[in-house]
């Protein structure tokens, strides 16, 4: 049975064109970001992915990113395994990140899932702001 995402998120045009979306999982009590069927990127050189304190990533310093790796293929499902012991509620979003040029190619920015049945759309809501409605 595959794992319900806890957080995910849409992909989003940044410097170059990238479609799909970003699905936070738990498997096997070890956390994964998963890239859909649908995950799409430009090519490019010395791409990674990575986990970003911000929402929006605008820039990238050691201490406001973890990197998952460099992106195993430009396009479909893949995984990037979680390091065991990290918090993923300090992390908004998922980029697709160029190192040699410091150029940000996508990003998701990672909500919660609300509680829907399959005949009522619904959005996703960024995860602070789903903890403030919850009067938390």
């Amino acid at each position: 049975m595959k794992e319900q995402p806890l957080l995910e998120g849409d992909f989003i045009e940044a410097a170059h064109k990238t479609t799909g979306m970003a699905h936070l999982i738990v498997e096997n009590g070890i956390s994964y970001i998963e890239l859909d069927e649908e995950f799409k990127t430009d090519d490019g050189p010395d791409l990674f992915v990575l986990l970003h304190d911000d929402a929006v990533p605008e820039s990238y310093e050691r201490d406001n990113y973890i990197s998952l790796g460099e992106l195993q293929a430009k396009s479909g499902t893949q995984r990037y395994e979680i390091p065991e012991g990290t918090d993923v509620s300090e992390y908004g979003s998922v980029a697709i990140w160029c190192r040699e040029f410091d150029v940000t190619f996508g990003y998701a920015t990672l909500g919660a899932r609300e509680a829907m049945d399959d005949s009522a759309p619904s959005d996703f809501m960024p995860l602070d702001i789903k903890i403030l409605e919850n009067g938390m």
